[in-house]
């Protein structure tokens, strides 16, 4: 199926908004779930992304990302970050859509309307205990498959999600390389919905616990992954999101400057 159809206009056009050449979709986690149910109960098939600031960064010396965020049907909100830099921008993005928060709203969208999951990436023995977990909590859920990411053959595991033909594929091989997977072979994939959503089966099997809820109401889940993980690999990761806020208010002050100037001539 070309990317052309896969990225057809829907019934409602939603506003897009842009980030750092990343343009995120205004949508509610909500409304996001209302659209997926329509949209897969009419046969349709696409992708969509959950991006947060360091996607973001990563996509700008990346053409490969570039492209294939543009041809998402939808691409969310994924952290405040990106919330915060849309509106410093005159733009506005309703709420943060967490891929962590979809699993769950996906899990019960599943369970009731009676469409499958297929769960791939991980360490050994993360997706089977996320299935688990999955299936504990929403009764009437079927997961399909579940694979972890140490894979050496693709064409097994291509075998494998068609075999059991679910509704939604979710990869979860961290980015850029999730990214990756599901752009060489979403086209020989018997499934409708494809999406990456990075270290979401670590939480939802249990293996790495969520932030407190007051650290999340004040969106500050990234200083709790710190407290936890203090490593360089962290840290550098954290330094992504210094650099995302200082160009983010960099292009804020250029556009003021261009603005105060058109004003003065």
């Amino acid at each position: 199926m070309s990317d052309a159809h896969e990225s057809q206009a829907t019934d409602t056009v939603t506003e897009r908004i842009p980030v750092l050449g990343v343009r995120f979709d205004a949508l509610t986690m909500p409304t996001l779930i209302e659209r997926l149910d329509r949209e897969v109960a009419r046969g349709e098939r696409f992708r969509i992304a959950f991006a947060n600031p360091e996607f973001v960064m990563e996509s700008r010396k990346s053409a490969f990302l570039r492209r294939y965020l543009a041809m998402t049907r939808y691409t969310l909100a994924d952290g405040i970050g990106i919330v915060w830099a849309a509106r410093r921008s005159g733009g506005r993005l309703p709420q943060r859509v967490t891929g962590t928060d979809f699993t769950e709203r996906l899990a019960e969208l599943c369970s009731r309307r009676g469409y499958s999951l297929f769960l791939l990436g991980g360490k050994p023995g993360v997706a089977e205990e996320a299935r688990a977990r999955l299936l504990s909590t929403h009764p009437g859920l079927r997961v399909v498959g579940s694979m972890d990411g140490y894979f050496d053959n693709d064409e097994s595991v291509v075998d494998a999600i068609n075999q059991a033909r679910p509704t939604f594929l979710m990869v979860c091989l961290g980015n850029p390389m999730q990214e990756d997977w599901i752009e060489k072979h979403f086209d020989r994939l018997d499934v409708q919905v494809a999406f990456g959503n990075g270290g979401a089966l670590d939480f939802c099997s249990g293996r790495v616990a969520r932030a407190p809820q007051w650290m999340m109401r004040f969106s500050l889940e990234w200083l709790h992954r710190l407290s936890r993980d203090f490593t360089w690999r962290r840290i550098r990761r954290q330094t992504r999101l210094v650099g995302f806020v200082a160009l983010v208010l960099a292009r804020q002050l250029s556009a003021t400057g261009k603005t105060i100037s058109r004003v003065s001539e």
